[in-house]
């Protein structure tokens, strides 16, 4: 009931806006609600490696028919990056609503959910009024840089400002201090002015080519290094996410982790430029789970940067 209210919320808003039209790509790996509408495109990320290993195992053959008969998928145009999905996530299926916008209608405004984490759709009545709406604050301590250390090691965190120095050397000080913030912007959800999701494209995958020039599997912390990664997540109850028995194979995925703060960076910058909202974010439940939304309240009673 829930997920159908919601979608209902995203349904039939292009007539709502005076013409101006809204396309948000709906993210998924693996079956669930489906969240399709004249506004919501579901897209299956990694369609190119659907039949590897991932944090959700390997998917059986009822699953890969659901996500083929449902979702577009990130790999029908040719240079797709689709292959690289169990690294670099989200950005698969950024990278082909960029490379093939004309086919999602050329919209004025471009989102980018997931399958569990949307907006609350009170901001739709109100969309033209701004440039981006963009996720609340979530809080990170002691600050970003460390709290990525503390998951991924420190190497991984080299790897990425490195190719931020590479690509961008400029903005390296600006980088510098919005990792030093005790809060940033997470989940790669968003929505963005057209004009401002082509800039973001231009300025996050050249970023992204330059880190997927290394062996990734370098950048798996061993030893000591791995043993307090493995002891920060255990203290914050997060052994499923990751622990011993996959350890390697959640650590490959850091470019995405990568891809998020990054993300985070870009909108934090765009918001003090452009007109900006901050929405609460839903994380909707799998319905093999039992029916639950939890409203985040990222409200930050104290920050620093």
């Amino acid at each position: 009931m829930i997920n159908e209210k919601l979608l209902s919320s995203y349904s039939n808003i292009n007539n709502q806006l005076s013409g101006s039209l809204l396309k948000i790509l709906v993210s998924y790996i693996k079956p669930s609600f489906l969240f399709k509408s004249d506004v919501l495109i579901p897209i299956h990320l990694g369609r190119d490696v659907a039949t590897k290993n991932s944090k959700d195992g390997i998917p059986s053959l009822a699953d890969l028919n659901w996500l083929n008969s449902n979702c577009v998928g990130d790999n029908n145009f040719q240079g797709s990056i689709s292959h690289f999905n169990r690294n670099v996530g989200f950005l698969t299926g950024t990278y082909w609503a960029w490379k093939n916008y004309h086919k999602i209608g050329n919209p004025e405004y471009f989102g980018s959910f997931g399958y569990r984490r949307f907006f609350m759709p009170d901001f739709l009545s109100k969309l033209t009024d701004y440039d981006i709406i963009l996720p609340k604050k979530d809080i990170q301590q002691p600050n970003l840089r460390d709290f990525f250390i503390s998951s991924h090691g420190q190497k991984a965190y080299r790897v990425m400002r490195d190719a931020v120095f590479v690509v961008c050397p400029n903005i390296l000080p600006e980088w510098d201090m919005y990792m030093s913030c005790n809060f940033g912007y997470m989940f790669e959800i968003y929505i963005l002015k057209k004009d401002l999701f082509f800039d973001f494209c231009k300025w996050i995958f050249p970023i992204l080519f330059e880190i997927l020039k290394i062996d990734l599997s370098e950048i798996i912390p061993t030893g000591a290094e791995k043993e307090k990664i493995l002891c920060f997540f255990a203290d914050k109850h997060w052994e499923t996410a990751c622990n011993e028995n996959n350890f390697d194979l959640y650590q490959l995925r850091s470019v995405g982790f990568m891809m998020e703060r990054l993300t985070g960076f870009y909108l934090y910058n765009a918001a003090k430029k452009y007109r900006a909202l901050e929405q609460d974010v839903m994380i909707t439940s799998c319905p093999r789970q039992a029916q639950i939304i939890k409203l985040l309240k990222m409200s930050l009673k104290e920050t620093k940067c």
